[in-house]
């Protein structure tokens, strides 16, 4: 009997090693082609390892500014600006292009790593480029594993963040169209 618990245990040991690392997660931002339909940056880590990278960078890189400004990828939402800068608690959204502003250019998530792409603000209006590549632990959650420089020349990004769009509320005054 002892001998077919065991078989039993290792038969869903060795069934949990292989279909677990089957339904993690894997995409990118901006999404390439084969990822377009699973990229949402609304989607965690997304919004962690955009949070994660900018402090990273801010507290090991960055020209030490109080206020600054973030800049995220193409298409993400304002609400995802605003679950940032609230985990950050500081800065605010792009809408000036001459602002200061820390700039996440594209995250790749494979399972359990994943790399962020991020233009950072130098001393004197310089910008440089890092990738921070990140590992998912079970207690700590995403932290960063290595950091690499680019010495690669980068033009700074045009603004991305798009306002909320206002809740429009019926005017009571107004004829509806069903009069």
């Amino acid at each position: 009997m002892d001998k077919s618990l065991d078989a039993v245990r290792a038969s869903i040991l060795i069934g949990c090693l292989f279909v677990i690392p089957g339904c993690v997660t894997w995409s990118s931002y901006p999404p390439l082609k084969m990822t377009d339909r699973i990229a949402n940056p609304s989607n965690e880590p997304m919004p962690t390892l955009m949070t994660r990278a900018i402090r990273f960078a801010y507290f090991h890189y960055g020209s030490g500014e109080e206020d600054f400004a973030i800049n995220l990828p193409e298409g993400v939402p304002s609400e995802i600006y605003t679950r940032v800068i609230r985990k950050l608690e500081i800065g605010h959204p792009m809408t000036d292009p001459n602002e200061t502003a820390y700039h996440v250019l594209e995250i790749r998530i494979r399972g359990v790593e994943a790399e962020v792409d991020l233009l950072y603000p130098r001393q004197g209006s310089i910008y440089e480029m890092v990738t921070l590549s990140f590992r998912r632990r079970l207690v700590e959650g995403w932290t960063v594993l290595t950091s690499r420089l680019r010495r690669v020349h980068v033009d700074r990004p045009q603004p991305n963040y798009v306002p909320p769009a206002p809740n429009v509320l019926p005017n009571p005054n107004r004829p509806s169209e069903a009069e």
